[in-house]
Formats: C-alpha cells, structure tokens, sequence
C-alpha cells in the first residue's frame, strides 16, 4: 500500500507556537516602550538639574539676607556679574519696565545675572548702595560697581552690561562694605517709621474723603430741613463710621484742652516780686 506524507515545511508554526511568538513579541515591545519613556524622563530631569538650566531665563529675586551671599559683591565678585534692580511695588516706572527687564533675562542667559531687590522692604542693602530713587539699576563687575543712567529697553542695558559700562570712568566706584549692625539697626528703625507714617498718611486720606462726603451730606440736610435735617445726617454719619467720628471728637477733645492749658499758662499774670525781694 502506498503511503504519502506530508512533510510538514519548518518555518509553519502551529497555532500553539504563533500564540508564544506573540506573546513574547508583545511582551519585547511593551518593555522597550516603557524603557524608552524611562530614558526619556531621566534625560528630562538631568536636564531640569543642570545648573542654570531652570532659571536661565528668570529674573533672580535679592533680599538683605541673601544679596551678598549670592552676589559676593564686596568680596571678589567670584558668582559672576549681576545687573541688580533696585524698584518698589508702588513705582510706576518700575512696572514700565518689567517686560524689557524679563527680555533681558532671557538675552542674558547667565552671562549676566540679572535680579531685582524691593528697595523699601529692603532697607539695608538699599541703604548701603545709597539708592534714594526707584528703579536704580546697578551693574557689579570688575570689583567695582556702576550705576546705569540709559535707556530702559533691554538692548541698551545689555550693552551697558557687556561692553560700555567702562566708557564713563565717573560711573565706577568701590563697592561699600557691609553695614555695621549699628548702622542696620538704624536702616531697620528708619523703615518702620517710614512705613508708618505712609500707613498713617493713607489713613488720614481716608478720613478726609469720608469726611468732605459726611459734611456734604450734612450740609444738605441743613438745607433742606434746618438744624433737625443736618442733626439727622450727623447721626447718620456717626453710625456709618463710628469709630472714626469717636476717635475724631476724642483727638479734638484732647487738642482743645491741651489749647485752653496752654492758654490759660501764657494770659496767667505775672507773679508780682515783694518788696522784700
């Protein structure tokens, strides 16, 4: 009897094995997916960590406390070169300023450090500099620093920075040493009472706007019902701002008796001298 066999080709896989194959080709390209996505987030993070990198195009923000730990600016300037701003929050030219001073930034790239200090909140670096106007924009190089008198545009400044800073010798002068702590008690004391006679001077500003608006009011009350209409809206702005008006008749109170002793002291007659004296 003749028999026939089919032989069976070598490459043909049963579906047993095609399921393996697969299976572990599944199995090869999912791990090197997530091998790949690793390698990616360790580059990303190398990144991020190198020096530099994550505010390479960031203002860099000074305080009395770290001014000259970061700019080493009495001791050799060895961190770099800084370009620091002296500005207020309140200084209107300093807010005109912000996005030339953020491009800076970004042209510098470190090769410049540039930063900003809070001149009032900051007392004893502003102090030490002699910064009596907002902004004020002094370079730190060479051992020497220069104040920068231009164009607020970013192009002028870097070139101030880079490469004319030296053109006018008057604008070098030795860096000032660190205050004493005689001197940063005084710069401390100075600003307290700066800050408080601007708290006290808003306040005052806000009693007079609510004060002409109160004898506004009363006024018209005078007009329209007599002494009982401006009695009425006495009252009433009383009871709008009772501690205002309570602590104004008490500061009138007071002023007026210390006015009669005063008075009374300088009308009081003389003390006649007896004939013994």
């Amino acid at each position: 009897m003749l028999q026939i066999k089919v032989a069976q080709e070598p490459h043909c896989e049963s579906p047993a094995d095609f399921s393996s194959s697969k299976l572990a080709l599944g199995f090869t390209s999912s791990s090197h997916a997530r091998s790949m996505r690793l390698i990616a987030r360790i580059a990303l993070l190398a990144l991020v960590c190198l020096p530099g990198f994550a505010n390479a195009a960031e203002v860099v923000t000074l305080t009395d406390a770290t001014f000259e730990h970061h700019t080493q600016a009495a001791t050799g300037q060895t961190s770099g070169v800084w370009l620091v701003r002296f500005k207020s929050e309140t200084c209107g030219h300093c807010a005109k300023m912000d996005p030339e001073w953020t491009r800076l930034a970004e042209e510098m790239d470190n090769a410049v450090i540039v930063a900003d200090i809070d001149g009032p909140n900051n007392p004893i670096t502003t102090d030490r500099f002699n910064v009596r106007g907002f902004p004020t924009v002094l370079l730190f190089r060479d051992r020497k620093v220069f104040q920068y008198g231009g164009e607020r545009t970013a192009d002028a400044m870097a070139e101030f920075a880079t490469a004319t800073y030296a053109d006018d010798p008057t604008r070098a002068r030795d860096v000032p040493p660190e205050l004493t702590p005689v001197q940063r008690v005084f710069s401390e004391t100075t600003k307290s009472l700066a800050l408080l006679i601007i708290d006290w001077y808003d306040a005052a500003d806000r009693w007079m706007a609510t004060a002409r608006k109160d004898f506004a009011g009363v006024a018209a009350g005078f007009r329209k019902g007599g002494v009982s209409g401006a009695w009425e809206r006495s009252v009433a702005a009383f009871e709008r701002s009772p501690r205002m008006w309570g602590g104004s008749m008490i500061a009138l109170g007071v002023i007026g008796v210390s006015f009669a002793m005063a008075l009374a002291l300088i009308t009081a007659p003389a003390k006649k001298k007896s004939k013994e004296e």
